[in-house]
């Protein structure tokens, strides 16, 4: 699950998880963030139970 963080008290809330978290940071011009997309996309397919992705 990719979730935006849209505030302090949400990351808090996150990063307070036993849960591993992993930010994902994006700009659509940035060819080498397209390309990390899948394979996070592919990692969280996988590991989606025990992984929370969030965008930044």
């Amino acid at each position: 699950m990719f979730e935006n963080i849209l505030s302090e008290d949400q990351y808090k809330n996150v990063i307070s998880q036993e849960q591993p978290v992993l930010v994902k940071f994006y700009a659509e011009w940035c060819p080498d963030c397209k390309r990390m997309d899948m394979f996070i996309g592919e990692v969280l397919s996988e590991f989606q139970k025990y992984l929370f992705v969030f965008n930044r």
